[in-house]
């Protein structure tokens, strides 16, 4: 992941994941951004939650088809 972490990419919106591993791959980036952010002793904005658990839920209904 990129030191910056200036912008997210489009798998961290559920809308644009049309597979597990897209989501996978969102979930992914956007636990390493909290990290990011945690470590630079930024707040992580309510957006990336938001973003979080909506992927999660789409994962977990793509999983089941």
């Amino acid at each position: 992941m990129a030191k910056t972490l200036k912008k997210l990419s489009a798998y961290t919106s559920a809308r644009n994941c049309t597979d597990y591993m897209m989501c996978e791959y969102g979930i992914r980036e956007l636990k390493e951004y909290m990290a990011y952010k945690e470590k630079k002793g930024h707040k992580i904005p309510s957006t990336v939650y938001i973003k979080f658990y909506r992927l999660k839920k789409k994962q977990d209904k793509l999983r089941e088809k």
